[in-house]
């Protein structure tokens, strides 16, 4: 508003003197003394009066205070205006005025380690100044990759990729909408189509031949320079393939988990649109399409991985916030805690920690198996946060975690899926090179082999990835995976 008021200010000063130039109310140098009286008459007094035409005009109850009615919050709107990075939403009950604050992640819990830097809108302010319209495009590289218009494959599994982030290029959008379908068999990407809206660090489940797309960032949605989350739910019929727009939750989230478990879906945790961490827990009812709250956690989280195991929700390690009394002294540690939530009794569980504190990793739950992939801690030395290369397996007798192998690249925020007994590692970010990864990597379990697999066409990180069962299943679960196992190592 304060940019709007100097705006209109400086056009009427511009209009003032324009009026007055055209008027010939200034003098002009002339050798014609009669002329010169004649046209500086107005200039009768101080020489400095002249300079009062140009002083900033104050406007009666400008700023306008926005409507009561259409906003809710933490902070009162009484003095008009609103500071950069406060964002406003409706009051519930009161009438009050209130904003919001919005929190910028600190760089050493950033999952793009800082590539992204402060995103300006200054492209498109000149876009819009130049006329020119929003085209929307396919990356080259899609262009020559084999086109399928199915998503399932007659007699084998294949995965999904969703959206993504090129930190490096955070304004392009047509990375965060790019879907692409992996045959692990063939060992080969393949373009399917683009997602209804450009997302990162969102969430996705496969759920009763249709996949389901909560939250993330949108890149085209900025507040201090920063991608801010969303709340949107999509929906994907595999036989269709048609997306359609469900209930947005109740709450904005990225860096969440989303689980499927006991016929609904449970979105938990993450980064809202105010740059707070939430703890707050919402079940969707698929029949009714509806978000309903649930319990929520005991802390906030963010960044952690959720799975379905043992009848309940696991939820394994993350980024938490400390409790301080102090904002300018709010931390983010990194968490080695696990927790479960029971969803008959809608409460939360403690479980065995993890070996060392771990965020932005990735869990699969495989034959009654827990397994942890990847993930982030900080290092104390240098304040930020350095990838892990471990794959972590947890053993319920023992109640602890204990190392497997480790990946080929470390790396966090990484899509893994599992496909029968081979967990597929792709892209994410390392801290070892600074920059996303195409590199990917499948981890057979039944012998802790680690294989390389076809690379992402380009390095992305914030994916998601679902897999999706095949038309008619026509081998075992044991023989999908000697077949997979066997293709690669002759590969």
């Amino acid at each position: 508003m304060n940019e709007a008021a100097t705006k209109i200010q400086s056009a009427y000063r511009g209009y003032r003197a324009r009026s007055l130039l055209s008027s010939n109310k200034f003098p002009i140098h002339s050798s014609n003394s009669d002329v010169l009286q004649k046209r500086c008459y107005h200039l009768s007094e101080s020489s400095n009066d002249k300079w009062k035409l140009f002083q900033r005009v104050q406007i009666d109850d400008w700023p306008p205070i926005p409507d009561p009615k259409n906003l809710p919050s933490e902070l009162d709107v009484r003095l008009g205006t609103l500071p950069k990075g406060y964002t406003v939403t409706a009051a519930n009950s009161g009438g009050r005025s209130k904003v919001k604050r919005y929190v910028p992640l600190p760089e050493h819990v950033d999952p793009n380690l800082g590539m992204c830097g402060h995103i300006c809108n200054v492209y498109k302010k000149t876009k819009k100044i130049l006329g020119l319209r929003k085209v929307e495009h396919l990356p080259s590289f899609a262009r020559d990759m084999l086109t399928v218009t199915t998503l399932q494959d007659d007699s084998l599994p294949v995965v999904l990729v969703m959206g993504g982030l090129q930190p490096k290029e955070p304004v392009n959008l047509s990375y965060g909408k790019l879907i692409m379908r992996y045959s692990p068999l063939k060992d080969r990407w393949e373009y399917f189509g683009v997602l209804p809206e450009p997302r990162n660090y969102h969430a996705a489940v496969y759920y009763r031949e249709h996949i389901y797309v909560t939250g993330g960032c949108d890149p085209d949605k900025r507040n201090c320079g920063e991608m801010v989350a969303t709340n949107t739910t999509y929906c994907l019929n595999i036989h269709s393939s048609e997306w359609v727009q469900k209930s947005e939750m109740q709450c904005t989230r990225s860096h969440h988990g989303l689980v499927a478990f006991q016929g609904k879906l449970y979105a938990i945790g993450g980064r809202d649109n105010n740059g707070r961490l939430v703890a707050s827990v919402e079940v969707y009812d698929i029949e009714n399409d509806k978000w309903t709250l649930k319990r929520a956690m005991s802390h906030p989280r963010m960044g952690m991985a959720c799975v379905a195991y043992q009848e309940s929700i696991w939820c394994v390690g993350g980024i938490g916030l400390s409790d301080s009394s102090d904002p300018t002294s709010v931390s983010y540690p990194v968490l080695s805690s696990v927790i479960s939530y029971d969803v008959g009794k809608d409460s939360w569980i403690s479980r065995p920690p993890l070996r060392r504190p771990r965020a932005y990793a990735s869990c699969v739950a495989v034959n009654n198996q827990l397994w942890l992939v990847g993930g982030a801690n900080k290092d104390r030395t240098h304040n930020a946060l350095i990838s892990i290369a471990s794959v972590d397996k947890y053993y319920p007798d023992e109640a602890q975690w204990m190392r497997r192998t480790l990946l080929n690249i470390p790396r966090h925020s990484a899509a893994v899926v599992a496909v029968e007994s081979c967990v597929y590692v792709f892209g994410g970010v390392s801290s070892q090179g600074w920059s996303a990864v195409a590199k990917n990597e499948m981890v057979v379990l039944n012998d802790i082999s680690l294989h390389g697999c076809s690379s992402l066409p380009l390095p992305l990180t914030g994916l998601a990835a679902v897999c999706v069962p095949p038309v008619s299943p026509s081998l075992r679960a044991e023989s999908i995976a000697m077949l997979l196992h066997a293709q690669l190592t002759f590969h």
